[in-house]
Order: structure tokens, then C-alpha cells, then sequence
């Protein structure tokens, strides 16, 4: 395929000569690229490149609230009450099948996000948006049903849709129906080719103004045997772009004469307790589980210090930090103690503490793809043994470790969330996320529900900012997650590429601004 971009060097007869591909490497596997289909991160970022949103969210912070540029819209007002949010569409904006892009796709996506049988596990996010309503074919506006911080973020989240393909849909078939596997997004990418563990194949839209076209051709997102063979592969030039580079790798990959974008990761990686199972129904338990592991040791030797132990859900630098709240301390005889406060006792004198005539004892889920998450759980399995714990680690293919958690099949399982730019604690740890959200362990707290909902009904961040403060205690007191370390995240790429700039946001953040450097085009 030959596609034009103004500055490429021509071919014969004047013809603009198509660049090679790009191969961005991934890991695991992905769902769906309709995002809100999706419970992957991977998702989001790669529908970023097919779908826009209305306001494109910028990697700075003002103030703690995120910053946006046009998007989907070239601009937004609040009225004066600040119950309303109005949006202007870009005149210019197509699908990638032609159609113009208007309000009734904005009003039809804002449908989709809430309807229960998509099922978005985000859809928290749109509960105090009243109504969009279609001003004419270029304009909308948002009614909220009450002044708060994240208004714009809300209305925002997360890309819009292309009415006439997915209503011909009946909502409830829309997991089944194949839609997203063709997509027809207004971005600047569109899929040519999807060959499910294997590869997605995307082209640069050709029908895009000049000034809006990406600078590469065709890039390839190919999916990785698993972490060791994909970094062999990257350091071979078979991958363009390797992503979450294991620390223990970053020296021999930087040797190699890849280039090393590093930054801070907004995800944090962590244990999920489930609640609802006598072991850990005890506040008592899960806070010795938590001092019973050795995370400094996590960092130091898994993530070579390329990390910090995590005292909670939100990063370091968020507006809305507990700035007292510190990481609970290393204590195995603080551990013990709490245990046999909570009645466990080795009885028995075997080794492992029991209540009950039965051990402590579960099964720790890891996923395959994750080497590190392995070796974290033999250290965490090494820490607990000490304490009379018997954590027994249980690997497991990606879509079944997700089918274990969404059922609440499981004991207890490693894994990381990505911390939004919204601080959102409702979404993971409210009680009307467990089944409908991401609290996968059950658990409640009447105080924590009430303040969070308070939070969110503030209408200004500082308003809202001493019931977060009060509600991360309770998740620190309470620890329905060992929350184990927030890492530094290290992007490698080869030296052909120009332009990459990743950041928490998404490791293809501005994809649409790379490039490749003179010497690899044809």
C-alpha cells in the first residue's frame, strides 16, 4: 500500500515511497479493541490510535488535574452554574469509512457507556452525567447532575464511536458480534489486519489532512512468545519497541545501543486479599500478611531499586496523597503477634500457624506472562513460611488468572493496576464495585463507602480532599491489599525511531509523531 505524507522522499513517477513497518512488541494477550469491551490497559492504548477522544489528556499536571488539547473537539466551555459541559466537533472529522463524525455518535458512545449490558467496568465514571444533549450536528452538551472536580475527565472518558456501525448492534450481542475486530474509528491509524496471538496490523489514514497524517506508514503490533524470547527478539531487531523492560535487563539492552526512556509508572503492583474468605476476613490477618513480607527486599533484589515500595493506591506526586502515610514497616514478630491475636497458633507444633484445626494456608495466582510477578511470589512464599503461612504460588494462562478474579475464584493473586490521572478509589475498593467493578476481593467498609461517595459529590478538589485523606487510612489500617511497590517503567526502542515519547499516560503516547530516521527509509 503507498500512502502520502508531505517530506518523504519520492519514488518513480512521483509516487511518495511507503516506509517500513515499525513492530511494537506485546505482552499477553488482548480482548477486544473496542475499549469498552475491555478490561486491559492494552486496550486503551492501542484504541487510542484508531478512536480519539473528545479532549486529548496531556502527561502534565497542573494543580494535581490533568491537562487536555482539541481532540474530537477543538473546544469546551462550562456555563456559568457549572452543570453543563459544552463540546465543539471538528468540522472535519471522518470515520474511516467516510461518514462524518457528529453529536449522535457523542450521545450514542455516552449510551453505550452506561447501558448494563455493555457492561463498562468503568461506567462509574458517568453516574453524574445526566444527559448529553445533541445541540446540531457539531455540538453537544453534557448535564451533570451536580458541580464536582472531575467533570471533564467524566465527560471525557474514554473515546468515542461510530453510531452508524455499532447501533445496528443490539447492545447485549456486542461482545459476540465480531464489530471490533474492523474497527471504523476517526483516529490516525486504521486496522487493515487482526490475527488474534499473533499480530494487529495498522496503516496510516490516507483520507486525513496533511497536517493531521502520522509520520510512519504502517506499524505492526505483534504479540510476544513471552518476556525472554520478545527481548531476544528486540535485541535481534525484530521489535521496534519493547515495553516494561525487566530491570534485570536494562544494562545489557542499554549496551546493545537501544534507547532507554525511562519514567515513573502510575501503576502499582500489589496483592489482592479475598475478603469474603474466613483466612482473610480479619483486618488483624491481612496486616500481618502485609508486615510479613519483606518488600524492601522486593525492590532491591527483582527490581534492582528501580522502584519504591507503595504505601497505597495513589503515586507519590497526586495532589490527593496522604503525605503521612508511610509503608508499613518489615515486622515478622509484630506478624506473629497479630496472628495470634486474630487466633492463629501453631497448635500442632508443625510449622505452620492453624485455627480451627486448619492451617493458614492458600494458593498465591500469578499469570504466566509475568516473569517477575514469579519471582516475586517465591520471595513472598519464602517470607510468609518464616511467619507460619503456607502461600502456595499457582500459575495460571492470562484469560484464565482474569475469569478467576471476576468470578472470585481465587485466595489471593499478584498483579498491578494503573492509577488514573481521576484519583478514583470507588472503582477497586467501594462495595458497589464488588461484582460491577474491579473489587475483586469483597471487600467493605461502611466509612470508606460513604467517604468516597463524599469525595466524589465535592464540588472542588480541595473540597474533596479531606475524605480521600480519611478514606486512605482506612485502606492502610485495613489492607485489603499488600500493596508491594510502585516500579519505574523503562521503554526500549531501536535507535531508527525518532520522536518517541512515552509516558504514564501510555507507552504510545504521540505514536502519531514518530518517525523514522532518514537512513531506515527505502
Amino acid at each position: 500500500m503507498t500512502l502520502g505524507c508531505p517530506g518523504r522522499d519520492r519514488g518513480t513517477a512521483g509516487v511518495a515511497a511507503p516506509s517500513p513497518p515499525v513492530v511494537v512488541a506485546l505482552r499477553g494477550t488482548l480482548d477486544s479493541l473496542n475499549p469498552y469491551l475491555s478490561t486491559q490497559a492494552l486496550s486503551r492504548d492501542l484504541a487510542f490510535q484508531i478512536y480519539e477522544p473528545l479532549a486529548q489528556e496531556q502527561p502534565a499536571l497542573s494543580g494535581g488535574a490533568p491537562a487536555f488539547r482539541p481532540g474530537l473537539a477543538t473546544a469546551w466551555e462550562f456555563a456559568q452554574d457549572g452543570m453543563s459541559l459544552t463540546f465543539h466537533l471538528r468540522p472535519s472529522a471522518r470515520w474511516s469509512d467516510g461518514q462524518p463524525v457528529t453529536a449522535e455518535d457523542v450521545r450514542f458512545t455516552w449510551q453505550a457507556s452506561i447501558h448494563p449490558d455493555v457492561a463498562w467496568l468503568s461506567a462509574d465514571t458517568k453516574r453524574f452525567i445526566r444527559d448529553v444533549e445533541i445541540v446540531d450536528d457539531q455540538t453537544v452538551r453534557v448535564q451533570f447532575t451536580r458541580v464536582y472536580p472531575w467533570q471533564l475527565m467524566d465527560a471525557n472518558e474514554v473515546v468515542i464511536l461510530p453510531r452508524h456501525v455499532w447501533s445496528a448492534v443490539p447492545f447485549r450481542d456486542w461482545r459476540t458480534s465480531g464489530l471490533d475486530r474492523h474497527p471504523v474509528g476517526s483516529g490516525p491509524f486504521q486496522v487493515t489486519d487482526w490475527r488474534a496471538g499473533d499480530a494487529i496490523e495498522m496503516v496510516a489514514r490516507a483520507d486525513l489532512e496533511p497536517e493531521r497524517r502520522p509520520g510512519l506508514d504502517r506499524v505492526v503490533f505483534r504479540f510476544a512468545p513471552d518476556a525472554a524470547a520478545g527481548l531476544e527478539q528486540f535485541l535481534a531487531g525484530q521489535f521496534d519497541v519493547w515495553d516494561r523492560l525487566e530491570p534485570r535487563d536494562v544494562e545489557r539492552t542499554e549496551r546493545a545501543g537501544a534507547v532507554l526512556h525511562r519514567f515513573p509508572d502510575t501503576a502499582y503492583t500489589f496483592i489482592a486479599w479475598n475478603c469474603t474468605r474466613p483466612q482473610f476476613a480479619d483486618a488483624r490477618v491481612r496486616q500481618a500478611l502485609t508486615i510479613g513480607i519483606d518488600r524492601n527486599r522486593i525492590v532491591r533484589d527483582i527490581l534492582r531499586s528501580a522502584g519504591e515500595v507503595a504505601a497505597g493506591p495513589l503515586p507519590p506526586d497526586s495532589w490527593a496523597r496522604h503525605p503521612d502515610l508511610r509503608p508499613h514497616e518489615f515486622a515478622p514478630d509484630t506478624a506473629r503477634r497479630l496472628l495470634r491475636e486474630a487466633g492463629w497458633i501453631d497448635h500442632d507444633a508443625d510449622g505452620w500457624v492453624d485455627r480451627g484445626g486448619r492451617a493458614l494456608r492458600f494458593e498465591l495466582q500469578i499469570n504466566a506472562e509475568s516473569p517477575i510477578r514469579q519471582d516475586i511470589a517465591v520471595l513472598v512464599q519464602d517470607d510468609l513460611r518464616r511467619i507460619g503461612i503456607d502461600a502456595r504460588p499457582v500459575t495460571l494462562e492470562w484469560n484464565a488468572f482474569q475469569a478467576r478474579h471476576r468470578e472470585g475464584n481465587f485466595d489471593a493473586f499478584i498483579m498491578s493496576w494503573r492509577t488514573p490521572t481521576r484519583v478514583d478509589l470507588a472503582t477497586t475498593f467501594h462495595s458497589r464495585s464488588i461484582g460491577e467493578g474491579h473489587n475483586y476481593g469483597g471487600w467493605r467498609d461502611e466509612e470508606f463507602d460513604r467517604l468516597s461517595d463524599e469525595a466524589d459529590a465535592a464540588p472542588t478538589l480541595d473540597a474533596a480532599r479531606p475524605a480521600l485523606l480519611r478514606a486512605q487510612e482506612i485502606l492502610h489500617e485495613e489492607q485489603p491489599y499488600t500493596w508491594l511497590f510502585r516500579p519505574e517503567r523503562v521503554v526500549a526502542t531501536q535507535p531508527r525511531l525518532t520522536g518517541v515519547a512515552p509516558n504514564a499516560l501510555s507507552p504510545l503516547f504521540g505514536l502519531e509523531a514518530w518517525r523514522l530516521s532518514a537512513d531506515a527509509r527505502p
